[in-house]
């Protein structure tokens, strides 16, 4: 092989990066391409070479991140070569042994670089910040809510999806708190690094601290992350969807349980057929149903149903994923909400406008349902299913 890809150490950590390249150009490999998070290197005979990690000053042009091309020109006038760059960062060699000097010699000069790469720490935070503001003025907006419901409901609807996606939210989560964490770690060093360049200490070249909190957290926090990949991608594997069987073939009813026995007919959406999807994530199993068919009463000609159903590992979570349902109630939300009723045979039963919820053992029910005729029917035959 004759190019490696090693992950190198975060922007903030210049004295790191700099003995990484190093250490690899001493061992056969020259530094080619420096990425987000690694750094590709080229076979070649091994060499003895100084890294120095320059950062773009803020003070440039329309604070673009490439270097000028008289500071780049003088550097290289001086025996430094250019190696690569990327955002904030910029990277030069030149033979250890070799009265080339450095690229700063004034460590209180230096520390006036290291704003532009501050800043970009710092900026860091917006996207996430500006995304939950977004999500949260949209939910208000969608359901005309209070601040407080607002905040309950999204609350509910977090807990609904960590029930449904439990891999891809503990990812998620993990991304998310490895992400924020990297960039608070990097604006104190960042900020640290500036006092000692201030106080005249200049960057060390070649540490030899560990950092072995850090890390062991970052190591713990990669591998979750890891772990999240692969079972999102096992449990989007085990998805399935196909056309709803005439009889039943899970814990959903048919409309020809509460009576209708019409030819199966498209309303809403001309190609959805009637269907079943399957999903399981690490705490539940799930179908989700669709079913229509035509009548002649009426109904306007059609009577359709869906189904949310979750089989979850105890009845305390199939009681407690109740309210999360309610959250997701779109008819009867709008319509005097839900009335609870006593249905035997069931654990917990819910009547609103076209929507029902029932737990019954281990498994919750949401059920929509277009007649409101017969509306006692439908968790009565859930009852006897």
């Amino acid at each position: 092989m004759n190019r490696k890809y090693v992950i190198h150490p975060a922007e903030y950590a210049i004295g790191e990066n700099e003995k990484l390249y190093a250490d690899m150009a001493a061992r056969g490999w020259l530094l080619e391409n420096r990425g987000a998070y690694l750094s590709r290197f080229r076979k070649a005979a091994p060499e003895k070479l100084r890294y120095r990690l320059e950062p773009c000053s803020p003070d440039t042009p329309n604070g673009e991140t490439e270097l000028p091309e008289d500071q780049r020109a003088l550097y290289e006038e001086c025996g430094w070569r250019y190696v690569t760059g990327r955002v904030w960062i910029h990277v030069f060699s030149a033979p250890e042994r070799s009265d080339i000097p450095e690229l700063h010699t004034d460590p209180r000069q230096q520390a006036a670089t290291l704003k532009g790469l501050r800043r970009q720490y710092y900026f860091s935070w917006i996207p996430a910040i500006l995304f939950l503001l977004l999500y949260f003025s949209l939910r208000m907006v969608i359901i005309r809510s209070s601040v407080e419901s607002a905040f309950a409901g999204l609350a509910t609807a977090f807990k609904l999806t960590w029930f449904t996606h439990t891999a891809s939210i503990s990812l998620f989560a993990f991304a998310a708190f490895w992400s924020l964490y990297a960039a608070l770690r990097g604006a104190v060093c960042i900020a640290r690094l500036r006092r000692r360049l201030k106080r005249g200490a200049p960057i060390d070249h070649a540490p030899t601290k560990r950092h072995l909190p850090h890390r062991i957290l970052s190591g713990i926090l990669l591998a979750c992350c890891a772990a999240g990949v692969v079972l999102s991608v096992v449990q989007w594997a085990q998805n399935e969807k196909y056309d709803m069987p005439y009889e039943t073939g899970g814990p959903y009813l048919l409309l020809k349980d509460l009576g209708w026995n019409g030819e199966r007919t498209q309303v809403f959406y001309s190609d959805t057929s009637s269907y079943v999807k399957t999903r399981r994530s690490l705490l539940a199993g799930q179908w989700y149903t669709y079913e229509c068919v035509s009548t002649n009463d009426r109904n306007g000609g059609y009577v359709w149903m869906y189904q949310d159903i979750y089989e979850l590992p105890s009845e305390r979570l199939a009681a407690a994923i109740v309210p999360m349902l309610m959250n997701e109630a779109v008819f009867a939300r709008s319509n005097y909400g839900f009335k609870r009723v006593d249905v035997p045979g069931l654990d917990i039963a819910y009547i609103g406008y076209m929507e029902y919820i029932a737990v019954k053992g281990n498994t919750a029910y949401f059920i929509k349902y277009s007649d409101q005729g017969t509306q006692a029917d439908v968790l009565a035959r859930l009852a006897e299913a």
